[in-house]
């Protein structure tokens, strides 16, 4: 999946569309998940540490959290 702004792999949890910038949601990327927000430019960054995130396999419904 790219960072960018574009759609969803088919089988992401949710309706296929990506947050609002800014919302802070669940992703999943290789081996763990964390908070992210999509920025103004639309690349995913941690909620964190404001450090972009490379290789979200999928975003998780707000509704999922853990």
């Amino acid at each position: 999946m790219s960072e960018r702004d574009e759609p969803l792999p088919s089988g992401s949890e949710g309706s296929g569309e990506l947050p609002p910038l800014g919302e802070p949601v669940w992703v999943q990327c290789e081996g763990y998940r964390t908070m992210a927000y999509r920025d103004v430019k639309g690349v995913w960054r941690s909620l964190g540490n404001d450090k972009e995130i490379k290789g979200i396999i999928k975003v998780i419904a707000p509704d999922k959290r853990l």
